[in-house]
């Protein structure tokens, strides 16, 4: 989980960087957020969804190398838990209909493609050890 956030965060200010919000928006107004956030271009958006894809993968990845075994359901349950906390931020901060759909779609493809890898490399890795 340290891992997922940490790069999820990672791509985020990077996106926040390209395209900072106002210096003087009120985060604290929901009408000011909205605003912003209607004003926004697609790349901000993308930027999330693409935390969102990467951070699950790398977080499951991690946690394939961590699991001594039933590597893929500790994936899946990695992209299980990122997908409920992205679900409560894309419905308390108001976000694009089409984020929100394919924000809530990327999460569990992409911890199960992140467990299947590190499973992969954890075996083959054991098989080096091993020969």
């Amino acid at each position: 989980m340290v891992a997922a956030i940490v790069i999820m965060q990672l791509i985020q200010i990077l996106g926040h960087l390209m395209y900072p919000p106002p210096i003087d928006i009120d985060v604290t107004n929901p009408e000011a957020i909205r605003a912003y956030i209607s004003s926004s271009p697609a790349i901000v958006f993308i930027m999330v969804i693409l935390s969102y894809a990467i951070g699950s993968f790398v977080g499951a990845l991690a946690s394939t190398f961590i699991a001594k075994e039933k590597h893929i359901p500790h994936a899946i349950n990695i992209g299980g838990i990122l997908m409920g906390l992205g679900a409560i931020n894309l419905f308390t901060i108001p976000h694009p209909t089409w984020m929100i759909v394919i924000s809530l779609i990327v999460f569990l493809p992409c911890a199960y493609i992140g467990g299947w890898m590190g499973l992969k490399w954890k075996i083959k890795r054991h098989k080096k050890r091993s020969a």
